[in-house]
Formats: C-alpha cells, structure tokens, sequence
C-alpha cells in the first residue's frame, strides 16, 4: 500500500466526537476509489510530526447517509486543524463497511479497530527493532571481520 495521499480537514458533523472517537474530516473522498471501502490502519504527516490512526472511507451508515467520505481518527492527537492539509499512508486493511444498529455497537466496534491498530503497531516495532538489530549485527561480524588484529571492550561485542 506504501502510498502517500494528501487531503485536507474539514468540519463534519462531530459524530465522532460525541462516541469519543474525534476524527478529522477529509476533503475529496474520491482520492481513494481505487481502494476497498472500509477501516484502515493509517500513518499520518500532520506539521511535520508522524502519527497513527484509524481511517474510515466509506458511506456513514450510522446516520443513513450514501455518500463516500474519509475520517481519520488520530491517536494521541487533540487539536484544531481545519483548513490544514495532512499526509497519510493506509498501512493495512482492517475490516469492510458495516452497519451498526446502534451508537453503541458501532462505539465497541471502534474499540475493537483501535485495539487491533495498536497491536499492528507494536507488531511493526517489534519487527522493525529486529531489522534494525540484524543490521547492527551484521555492521559488528564485518567491523570485527576486517579488524581482528584490534581490542574491543566488552560491550562493543
């Protein structure tokens, strides 16, 4: 997926905010009919700081409206930034479009979005302290390969 898009936030209607999950309203849906509708783990470029999120593409059908929107909403993240243009890549497909019967099963299905994003994340970091130990690794065997007739503390092996 290691795509790019970029958008800006709009004000919506604060569905969001009033299950406890405050989104940020994209302009221009249709960047992603290419994609399946649905939730999305996302990175995001936000003034020059990486964060994560969910992102919905798709009608809202809690409110029985047909049209196609995008919502992200970031963790760890609480302000104002309508008019802004953000940066966000889909990392991973989550689940297809549902319809909730009611506010409160559509807030325990983003409870559940939200734990399964952070899992996805700590999986990523793990995987990535493990690259990037295997590298150090592998600059340490060649550093010591090319420089045997040398003394390393302790620590450096």
């Amino acid at each position: 997926m290691n795509r790019w898009y970029k958008a800006k936030v709009i004000k919506g209607n604060q569905l969001g905010q009033k299950l406890g999950y405050p989104t940020l309203n994209l302009d221009h849906p249709e960047i992603l009919e290419d994609q399946k509708k649905g939730v999305y783990l996302v990175q995001l470029k936000i003034s020059n700081h990486i964060y994560f999120g969910l992102l919905y593409f798709g009608p809202r059908l809690i409110i029985k409206d047909r049209k196609d929107v995008i919502e992200i909403h970031v963790f760890d993240f609480h302000k104002n930034i309508y008019g802004h243009s953000i940066e966000f890549n889909l990392i991973s497909y989550l689940r297809e479009v549902v319809a909730f019967n009611s506010p409160d099963d559509f807030r325990k299905q983003l409870s559940i979005d939200t734990k399964k994003a952070y899992a996805l994340i700590e999986k990523s970091r793990i995987l990535l302290t493990i690259a990037t130990l295997g590298q150090v690794n592998v600059f340490i065997k060649h550093f010591l390969g090319s420089h045997k007739s040398q003394s390393f503390p302790r620590s450096v092996v």
